[in-house]
């Protein structure tokens, strides 16, 4: 790309006209080409058989991997655990820069003009409250269909099987750096829904998720307006 922006640059004028606007004609459309790779970077999925390849990749990109595995920060391992689940993918463009690329379904549970929020987690054994402050959320395998993954949530998050989804979806997107993995960009797409929740208690509640281990996930609802939750 920097080649072709070189060349764009370099351009002669012409002294004859019609060879003048074929020049700008070729001059218009590379700095198109320009302003489409810029968009999007040529987003591949990151080749790597080995940890060890995974991580000089990671070196190479310049991210951190010495912060990793302290405090929040979770592993190179565990990332790798997640794109071998199929739950997120390790990324790279044309210019050799990395990111997380990842999927997201949520749920807006609607109690009249109410919406269902999960205001605190903790996790089995730790008695430790995280603040979360979110709608149903779940990842969003590679292979899945945001709709089933929605529906998965709702099911494991709430109990709930005979949940009738919204047919329109809001699909947003967004790059940020979470403390998990410290200085690894994370593209993360959003496909939200509602549902009628009216079959769940009025009042704050609580809930239950296991992830393989004896002790359960607890999870904290509480209803607030739609205005307090756009807000």
């Amino acid at each position: 790309m920097h080649k072709l922006q070189e060349s764009v640059a370099q351009m002669p004028t012409p002294k004859n006209k019609a060879v003048q606007q074929r020049f700008a004609r070729i001059a218009r459309r590379a700095r198109s080409v320009l302003a489409f790779q810029k968009q999007d970077h040529g987003w591949i999925k990151m080749a790597y058989r080995t940890r060890e390849e995974a991580a000089r990749e990671l070196t190479k990109a310049k991210i951190p991997l010495n912060e990793w595995g302290k405090g929040v920060a979770k592993t190179l391992d565990f990332l790798l655990k997640e794109c071998k689940d199929n739950v997120c993918q390790l990324q790279i463009n044309t210019f050799g820069e990395v990111r997380r690329a990842i999927r997201i379904a949520k749920v807006m549970m609607m109690r009249g003009n109410h919406v269902l929020i999960e205001s605190h987690t903790m996790v089995g054994g730790t008695n430790k409250l995280k603040a979360t402050w979110q709608l149903v959320s779940v990842k969003i395998h590679l292979s899945e269909d945001p709709r089933d993954a929605a529906l998965r949530g709702v099911q494991a998050e709430l109990s709930l099987y005979d949940v009738k989804l919204s047919h329109k979806v809001d699909v947003h997107h967004e790059t940020k750096f979470a403390p998990s993995y410290p200085g690894l960009p994370g593209y993360c797409e959003y496909f939200t829904f509602e549902a009628d929740g009216s079959d769940l208690p009025a009042g704050d509640f609580e809930t239950y998720t296991y992830n393989g281990t004896e002790e359960p996930t607890s999870h904290f609802w509480t209803w607030r307006s739609r205005q307090e939750w756009s807000q």
